[in-house]
């Protein structure tokens, strides 16, 4: 699972995994701060997560992708939700639902963002 905001944002290396390296690439779109508040974006997220470890999601795929073996990545910003989703951090505070962290096998964050004190983040 990828959290790059969109398809067309994805880098041309994970276009091109699924044939080169039989992996599936599902990029999560969530809503992007600062529209949204965080509680939201976590949300999004875990919704995309809940989703693909769901029952409806094997059929939409032919049964064909093993779930149980999820990797996230996001650069920037969807690096450092990559890292949240993955830990498990902040769900509990934000009120929203943590996903199944067992499926969960690796997180490849890429230059997230490691300080909240920027004033990006402070103000509204």
């Amino acid at each position: 699972l990828t959290s790059y905001g969109t398809v067309s944002g994805l880098a041309p290396h994970l276009h091109a995994a699924p044939e080169k390296h039989g992996i599936a690439v599902v990029s999560a779109d969530y809503r992007p701060a600062p529209q949204a508040r965080m509680p939201s974006i976590l949300s999004d997220i875990s919704d995309a997560l809940h989703f693909l470890q769901s029952p409806k999601f094997d059929p939409r795929t032919g049964e064909k992708l093993d779930t149980s073996r999820i990797a996230l990545s996001g650069s920037s910003a969807g690096g450092w939700l990559a890292w949240l989703v993955g830990t498990g951090c902040g769900f509990e505070a934000g009120g929203v639902k943590a996903p199944l962290l067992d499926s969960i096998h690796g997180i490849a964050a890429i230059y997230p963002i490691t300080s909240l004190t920027n004033d990006f983040w402070l103000k509204k």
